[in-house]
């Protein structure tokens, strides 16, 4: 496989060891290669310059089938494992925000909402079934949730997480990181051929992409929160557009 730029060859790599190919941005490859490729068995996945997927060329069906097969039949007890190794994930990082940001509200008294998460994050690991780790999760959701309001800049109230359409601020944030993220990370395990419609913790809904749901749980705290309560933070929530007041925004979590 050559490699080409301005219309000369800068490159030439053997695809006898190639499982897939990932091309960024407006690259063309040729017919020929491809043809290629497919008689290897090769898939090649194409991504906007940004990462994000557009569509994948695989050959008759994607060779890989032990891997769906894999994602689909995985027992009972491994999907519980994984499902407590994302919420633990999780809490600890909701646990870890509120102390970051307690440092810089001296007047934040959060010390019963640290206090739950952390006991939260130790419990998890004993739940057995799906309904007790989801019922946790929503539990450190709503401790975070009420953290948050006492860490807003005056003006910005937030008292509950609505997402369609998002009523406020602080909601319409919270939505547009989620989509954010749920747009980079959809990309990575559709190009390695997962299926992403199938995840641990989240059940099967139609058209939701459950297991990028799943990676970008432990994610919310660290990215969208952490910037949430960076922009409407004293001395800079006032600088914020009064359009997100109103806007709507969109959230397959």
């Amino acid at each position: 496989m050559a490699l080409k730029k301005g219309g000369k060859i800068t490159d030439e790599i053997p695809t006898m060891d190639l499982k897939r190919i990932l091309i960024f941005g407006n690259n063309p490859i040729s017919t020929e290669l491809m043809r290629h490729l497919a008689s290897k068995g090769i898939e090649v996945a194409f991504l906007s310059s940004r990462g994000r997927f557009r569509y994948r060329i695989v050959p008759e069906l994607p060779k890989n089938i032990y891997l769906r097969m894999a994602q689909h039949d995985r027992n009972r007890e491994f999907r519980l494992r994984r499902s407590r190794i994302i919420t633990e994930a999780k809490l600890r990082n909701q646990h870890n925000l509120l102390i970051r940001f307690r440092k810089n509200r001296p007047g934040a008294d959060l010390n019963e909402e640290t206090d739950a998460l952390e006991k939260s994050a130790q419990s998890v690991r004993e739940k057995q079934t799906p309904d007790e780790i989801m019922g946790t999760d929503g539990f450190g959701s709503k401790t975070c949730f009420r953290a948050y309001a006492r860490l807003l800049t005056k003006g910005f109230e937030f008292s509950w997480r609505k997402y369609h359409p998002p009523p406020d601020p602080v909601n319409a944030l919270l939505s547009f990181g989620c989509m954010l993220l749920l747009n980079e990370l959809n990309s990575l395990p559709e190009a390695f051929g997962f299926d992403v419609f199938l995840g641990f913790l989240r059940s099967v809904r139609y058209w939701r992409a459950s297991l990028t749901s799943d990676l970008v749980e432990e994610l919310r705290s660290p990215v969208t929160d952490r910037l949430m309560l960076y922009l409407i933070s004293p001395g800079r929530g006032e600088a914020l557009p009064v359009c997100l007041g109103g806007g709507q925004g969109h959230e397959d979590g």
